[in-house]
């Protein structure tokens, strides 16, 4: 249905938007955008129509590190209204933001055991329409509530280390990424890091925790190196 607006001194008619229409206001900025779903240029970073293709598409600054590909979880946002529209996160960028902060939630599964009996599980019985995990969630029903049963899947957060420098964590990643071990890891210029581990202390609190997952990464690494020897 069409609604008449009032532009200065004459009346526009505006057509309401359809139930394929896509309306979002982005804050600060105050801007809102729509577009019909479905028909968005994609702009290749991220995944279609998510909220960064949407940004971009629209010249909306959302800062990201990572080319779009859910590779560092450096683009977060903080959706106040409208979260239930939004689709279900996928495995792939549950377990990037997990990574992305050293931390792995699903440590119980990794037993050898469990590993050889799980693949050799007929992937025709692994999914059923949009439930995941479901063969999981069936052996722990007459364990867990109901809610936990059909919840979906939550990554944890670890809270930015770099925040204050007198942080143990941090304390302990600059030990880690200054020490002889990085030079034993071949993905990474030394000098590069150092120049980097250097200019933390001056950053923005937006800039620290940017740079927070890639320190953590790095360490992780340089952690693995000394005790494996990879």
């Amino acid at each position: 249905m069409a609604e008449e607006k009032t532009h200065g001194a004459g009346t526009a008619t505006e057509e309401a938007p359809g139930e394929n229409t896509v309306q979002i206001t982005f804050l600060p900025e105050g801007k809102t955008v729509q577009f019909e779903h479905g028909k968005l240029p994609y702009e290749h970073h991220g995944k279609e129509e998510s909220l960064l293709d949407i940004a971009l598409n629209f010249g909306v600054t959302l800062d990201h590190a990572c080319g779009g590909n859910c590779a560092c979880t450096t683009c977060h946002i903080w959706v106040k209204e409208g979260a239930e529209h939004l689709s279900e996160m996928d495995d792939d960028e549950a377990d990037r933001l997990d990574m992305a902060h050293a931390v792995e939630v699903r440590l119980p599964f990794l037993d050898h055991k469990l590993f050889e009996l799980t693949r050799t599980i007929p992937a025709s019985l692994l999914p059923k329409g949009r439930i995941r995990k479901r063969l999981l969630r069936e052996a722990a029903r007459p364990f867990v509530t109901d809610e936990v049963y059909r919840g979906l899947k939550q990554p944890f957060f670890a809270p930015p280390s770099t925040l204050r420098l007198q942080n143990p964590m941090y304390q302990l990643m600059q030990d880690v990424l200054r020490s002889k071990t990085l030079s034993d890891v071949p993905f990474f210029d030394r000098r590069s890091v150092t120049a980097l581990l250097d200019r933390v202390p001056a950053m923005d609190e937006n800039a620290r925790r940017s740079t927070d997952p890639l320190l953590f990464m790095m360490a992780s690494m340089c952690i693995l190196q000394e005790r494996y020897g990879l």
